[in-house]
């Protein structure tokens, strides 16, 4: 007996339900915070919210868990830095301060006019 159209809708639904079942279940499970955290909007263009979506998905974790950890990312790396990072900014200082002394040292030379 062939499928009527109504009964191949419902197995198509189903289908994709059990997709979706399986995509949920393959998410890892998102660690609580370790403390009291606060929610904080951010705008995004509306175009990127599918970008995000689907990197999110592709990531496995849920889009408020991508960009929270993006932000925390980010916040680590500016107070912390890595070695190098740190590394470069201690020889910047110490070159600016040898040139303030170089220009110190410099004798007057008056402007003439």
């Amino acid at each position: 007996m062939p499928d009527d159209f109504p009964t191949q809708r419902l197995k198509a639904a189903a289908r994709r339900a059990e997709e979706e079942i399986e995509a949920f279940a393959r998410r890892p499970v998102e660690e609580p915070s370790r403390g009291p955290s606060e929610v904080y909007s951010v705008r995004l263009p509306v175009e990127r919210i599918e970008e995000l979506r689907a990197l999110a998905d592709r990531r496995g974790v849920a889009p408020t868990a991508l960009i929270r950890n993006w932000v925390l990312a980010q916040l680590d790396a500016a107070y912390a830095g890595s070695a190098r990072t740190r590394q470069w900014e201690r020889e910047l200082r110490e070159t600016t301060d040898k040139l303030r002394e170089l220009l110190d040292e410099r004798p007057w030379v008056p402007v003439r006019e």
